[in-house]
């Protein structure tokens, strides 16, 4: 691990967008849309060994990442996320629509929100699946998880805390290695301020993939790879149906994968059409 990365752990920040892995069902017929814009770079990547290692050149990515989610029904909710992304690390570029996400969550606990399942699959949009750099795998992909949202004691009006965690398994047509995901979070919701959260999200490889011409410009593109990344948020509500977060997020450590400092910044509505 970087020296610096301890530090990260604490400070590092990102929430999961709406049309993200989460455990909260949507009320039937409510509806959620969120737009986050992320700028992330890096000069030094982790190599197969686990090795910390400079970059030739620094990456400069940028997403713009929107997400949708619809209350289908009490026991159903659908999601779906779209990227637009450019990245770029010296004469590496590639810039348009990322994948496409599709997805539905469900109630593990049909009496209580807050405990879910989740099936999606995700998309390619037409960018060569070849090409050194390039935004994405080109490849279908399927995931399967469960979640968990452990709220607080409410008796406390002024300070309560929620833990969140979840896993998950994700399948890759073709060369790239199938993966486990996980994630935990602690947020504190500090009146009348807003909520903080610190996080670590793991994505571990099976390392049975083959291994694609892709460059470190799209940093977590490799055939396999393992990463750990911090990540905490400060969000606050506008009304009743807006709100705002800015975040970073830290790559502590990986093993053929690109460390990444990122920023953030995204908006979100919650409403009743």
């Amino acid at each position: 691990m970087r020296p610096r990365g301890l530090v990260s752990m604490l400070v590092a920040a990102l929430t999961l967008p709406p049309a993200a892995a989460a455990p909260w069902m949507r009320s039937e017929g409510e509806a959620a849309w969120d737009a986050t814009l992320t700028r992330a770079s890096g000069d030094h990547y982790w190599d197969r060994q686990g090795d910390y290692r400079p970059l030739d050149c620094r990456s400069r990515n940028l997403y713009l990442s929107q997400g949708l989610e619809y209350g289908y029904s009490y026991y159903h909710t659908l999601f779906a996320r779209a990227d637009l992304a450019s990245k770029r690390c010296g004469r590496d570029a590639a810039s348009g629509p990322g994948d496409v996400e599709l997805g539905i969550r469900g109630r593990l606990d049909l009496y209580r929100n807050g405990r879910t399942w989740e099936l999606s699959l995700t998309l390619p949009t037409g960018y060569s699946r070849t090409a050194p750099s390039r935004l994405g795998y080109g490849r279908i992909g399927l995931e399967a998880g469960i979640y968990g949202l452990f709220k607080g004691s409410e008796a406390d009006p002024v300070r309560s805390w929620d833990w969140e965690a979840g896993t998950s398994l994700r399948w890759w047509q073709g060369p790239p290695a199938e993966q486990w995901l996980g994630y935990l979070r602690w947020a504190r919701r500090v009146k009348p301020l807003g909520k903080f959260t610190l996080g670590l999200d793991a994505e571990l490889s099976f390392w049975n993939g083959t291994d694609e011409p892709t460059r470190f410009v799209n940093q977590s593109r490799q055939a396999e790879y393992d990463k750990l990344t911090a990540r905490a948020a400060f969000s606050r509500a506008l009304g009743e149906e807006w709100g705002w977060r800015v975040a970073l997020g830290d790559v502590l450590w990986g093993r053929n994968a690109g460390d990444d400092l990122s920023i953030s910044f995204g908006i979100h509505r919650i409403w009743k059409p």
